[in-house]
């Protein structure tokens, strides 16, 4: 991680505090305009900015330097996340405070390590465009390189590039038509087609959970019609497949890998999940989405009532497996109470804590929701 000053003027470049050394193209450093606000969350906000790359004019890396530009302006998106500090720990005994700052640093550090972590293995596999290219990741303090301690930072950014198109919701909105099952279903299976595609790869390259798949988490990227992707792949589970939409999965804030042995987070990003929460489990990222799919958009009212089936059957959720306590059927479809408890039947269907709070429980699976097992189904399902 690099470190840049904070400065009132935002428009001015902020430099990261050294230039890399032995790098492929000698010493650079990036430097960056922070623009417009473009989203807000409770967790962090999204920026425009731009980035560009400089190089010192005569070589020198040390004393006065004079820097040109190597590289043109360009559009990069900048995820700023705070460190949440709260006035307790930063007015409590100095064990505290610091403990505090280790752990919001670890964090949101882990966050950027399982991003890059992911974009490497899709990267090997030849379709890196499924992850946001991470370029940086600075610390942000009020006293640029010269700070001395953890507890100088005061945020932290995710230097991406910036996607052109439009989020699942939003695209969705805009494609979408109530009771047009056939071109829906098009859409829709698409998308559900890739992502347990995806979610497989990671599952078991990684043992990896995003755990916090929705549609605003997923985006469909613009292509000119002339402009070459990875469109054709042979996907286990279903077989040669050529993609209509090309689907990039964002924001690993919530994501993990998981330990072989007991389950529990080997590697864990954020902090409303513990280090000894399930990870991985395999159908839960699957899940999430499906029903944050059915929170936008009820189900019944956009597909054939056989495909709704067949997510109905995927959405049923086997719970209280424990020794000696028979697991009961809840079909998730049905939805879930803000506290974790599922509505047996039926009731409003929102998306909110409460589901991720049913899905961490250590006595819940999700057969019908395993990748390879829903891209079995819609195998058989578009071979009818």
């Amino acid at each position: 991680m690099k470190i840049v000053r904070k400065k009132k003027d935002k428009e001015n470049l902020q430099f990261i505090n050294k230039f890399f050394e032995n790098g492929m193209f000698g010493a650079y450093m990036p430097g960056y305009i922070k623009g417009a606000l473009n989203g807000e969350g409770s967790y962090a906000h999204i920026y425009l900015g731009k980035r560009g790359i400089f190089k010192s004019q005569d070589g020198k890396t040390e004393g006065i330097i004079h820097l040109q530009r190597d590289v043109h302006m360009e559009d990069v998106c900048i995820k700023e996340i705070k460190l949440r500090i709260t006035d307790e720990e930063e007015n409590g005994p100095s064990r505290i405070r610091l403990a505090a700052y280790k752990e919001e640093m670890r964090a949101i550090l882990n966050e950027a390590f399982l991003h890059a972590l992911v974009l490497k293995v899709f990267e090997n596999l030849g379709i890196p465009q499924r992850v946001p290219k991470l370029y940086e990741v600075v610390g942000i303090t009020h006293r640029g390189h010269n700070a001395n301690s953890i507890e100088d930072f005061e945020a932290v950014w995710m230097v991406m590039e910036m996607l052109r198109g439009h989020t699942i919701e939003k695209y969705l909105r805009l494609n979408l038509v109530t009771h047009a099952f056939e071109a829906n279903e098009s859409i829709l299976i698409d998308i559900l087609i890739q992502l347990a595609h995806f979610l497989h790869i990671l599952q078991t390259k990684l043992r990896f959970n995003h755990r916090d798949i929705k549609l605003n988490n997923l985006f469909v990227r613009y292509h000119a019609e002339d402009e070459l992707w990875l469109r054709d792949f042979n996907i286990e589970g279903y077989g040669n497949y050529i993609c209509k939409n090309d689907i990039t999965i964002l924001d690993y804030g919530f994501s993990c890998i998981g330990c072989a042995v007991d389950n529990t987070s080997l590697i864990s990003a954020g902090s409303w999940f513990d280090e000894k929460d399930l990870c991985f489990k395999q159908g839960r990222d699957l899940c999430q989405f499906l029903y944050s799919l059915h929170a936008g958009f009820p189900l019944q009212n956009y597909i054939s009532p056989s495909l709704f089936e067949l997510i109905s059957t995927a959405m049923i959720t086997m719970v209280g497996a424990v020794e000696g306590v028979a697991p009961r059927e809840i079909n998730l479809l049905n939805g879930i109470k803000t506290d974790g408890t599922p509505q047996v039947h039926g009731g409003p269907i929102y998306l909110d804590e409460g589901l991720y709070t049913f899905l961490k429980r250590p006595d819940v699976s999700l057969p019908g929701c395993t990748p390879l097992t829903f891209l079995s189904a819609l195998r058989n399902y578009n071979r009818v």
